[in-house]
C-alpha cells in the first residue's frame, strides 16, 4: 500500500491506471460489469466545475499554475466589441469605415501603430489571452467568481478552515487490500493533519434526504468505504471520521 503525492502521480496518470477505483465499483454496483468495462467516461459542466472548485479550494498553490479566469469585458470599458464600435473609432479619426470586420480591424491596427494609440479590440484580446495561456484551462467568469465565493465561505468558518490547514490534498493511495483479489486506488480530496478523510462536494441541495439520495445515486458512500479501508490499511488505524464538506 503506497501513498503518492500529486507530483508523483498526477490526476491524469491516476485516471489512466488499471487499478480499481470507487467509481469503478459504483458503476458495477449501479449498472453492470459490461458498463464498467466498455463505457467511456464523459465530461460535463458539473464535472468541470467540480475540478475547478477542488483546485481553488483544496490546492490553491496548484490552481494558478493550471487555471486562469476568462477575460472579463467589464474590466475593459474601452474595448471595441462590435463592428459598429470599430467603425465609430475610425469615424472619430476621419478614416474610411467600410469593409468586413477583419478588414476594419487590420485598418485600426495599422493606424494605431502609426499614432502609437493604445487600442482594445475584444476579438484580438480573447485570442491573445488564449494563446498566452495555452497550457492552462480557461475558467468561465461566472464559475470563477462562484468558486471564489465558495472558498471565502469555507475559509471564514473556523472549523472548516482548520480542517484545510496542514492537510494533504489529492494524494493517492494505491495497493491491494487484504480482503481483495485486485489492486485498488483512491484519491481522497483531503487527509487532515488530525487523520480525518474529507470529501469536498458541490451540490444543488444539502437537505439530508435529497443529498442522501444524491450520495447513493453517485456512489459517494461506496467510494467513502473504499477510501476508509485503504486509509486503514496504509496507516494501520482507522480515520478519525469521514466528512462530506
Amino acid at each position: 500500500m503506497k501513498l503518492l503525492t500529486p507530483q508523483e502521480l498526477s490526476n491524469e496518470s491516476y485516471q489512466a491506471m488499471e487499478e480499481i477505483s470507487g467509481s469503478d465499483l459504483n458503476t458495477v454496483f449501479q449498472k453492470s460489469l459490461a458498463h464498467w468495462k466498455y463505457s467511456e467516461s464523459k465530461s460535463s459542466k458539473a464535472l468541470e466545475f467540480g475540478i475547478v472548485s477542488h483546485a481553488m479550494i483544496l490546492e490553491p498553490e496548484r490552481f494558478d499554475d493550471e487555471f486562469v479566469k476568462a477575460l472579463d469585458l467589464a474590466e475593459y470599458p474601452d474595448a471595441m466589441v462590435t463592428t459598429k464600435d470599430l467603425q465609430a473609432w475610425l469615424k472619430d479619426r476621419g478614416q474610411k469605415v467600410s469593409g468586413t470586420k477583419p478588414e476594419i480591424t487590420e485598418r485600426i491596427i495599422g493606424i494605431a501603430k502609426m499614432t502609437l494609440e493604445q487600442v482594445f479590440i475584444w476579438d484580438l484580446m480573447v485570442v491573445e489571452h488564449a494563446e498566452s495561456n495555452a497550457d492552462k484551462t480557461i475558467v468561465p467568469i461566472a464559475d470563477y467568481e462562484k468558486v471564489q465565493l465558495m472558498r471565502d465561505c469555507i475559509t471564514s468558518n473556523k472549523a472548516m478552515a482548520d480542517m484545510l490547514k496542514n492537510g494533504i490534498a489529492e494524494h493517492s493511495i494505491v495497493g491491494k487490500l487484504a480482503t481483495c483479489k485486485v489492486a485498488n486506488k483512491v484519491r481522497p480530496d483531503l487527509i487532515t493533519a488530525g487523520g480525518h478523510l474529507v470529501n469536498y462536494k458541490t451540490a444543488r441541495d444539502i437537505h439530508p434526504e435529497k443529498f442522501g439520495k444524491h450520495c447513493y445515486d453517485l456512489g459517494y458512500l461506496l467510494k467513502a468505504s473504499l477510501e476508509w479501508d485503504m486509509f486503514t490499511e496504509l496507516y494501520g488505524e482507522e480515520p478519525k471520521a469521514y466528512i462530506f464538506l
